[in-house]
């Protein structure tokens, strides 16, 4: 049974490159190819991200390049293509548009409620420093998703 809306969490996690591939590599190779993610020991969200939440996937520089829906809980193991990152996840109804980002420019942060009480023009990274809970208003602007 589908989770109702109300019960839906939206994320943004920031991907880093890691020894051998760029961020977008790690995202297609583990997003797109194997629907799989992971956490840290030291990313919170591991606690909250259940099935039936979405995620959106950031790369510095460029923006939100992908996006997904979180089809499984977080379980604790050691997948061999992400060993430092055991709190591991499945995806779905996975999207990605590499060519063309979801910027995080000031236009696109004046429109998010995340900022609704920030000052657009100080530093704004604190969103994709870690993954967090995002407004489902926000995650539909970074994704492109219509309301």
């Amino acid at each position: 049974m589908a989770p109702r809306e109300s019960e839906v969490t939206y994320w943004i996690t920031p991907v880093k490159a890691d020894e051998t591939n760029t961020a977008d590599e790690v995202i297609e190779d583990l997003v797109i190819h194997q629907k799989l993610y992971g956490f840290s020991q030291k990313t919170a969200a591991r606690h909250s991200l259940k099935a039936g939440d979405w995620i959106c996937f950031y790369v510095a520089k460029a923006g939100v390049v992908a996006h997904a829906q979180v089809t499984s809980d977080i379980e604790n193991r050691i997948v061999e293509a992400i060993p430092d990152y055991p709190y591991v996840f499945r995806l779905g109804n996975v999207h990605a548009n590499f060519n063309d980002p979801i910027s995080l420019d000031y236009e696109t942060r004046a429109k998010l409620d995340a900022f609704r009480h920030h000052d657009l023009g100080k530093r704004w990274a604190w969103i994709v420093q870690t993954t967090r809970k995002i407004s489902k208003h926000d995650f539909d602007l970074l994704t492109s998703r219509k309301h």
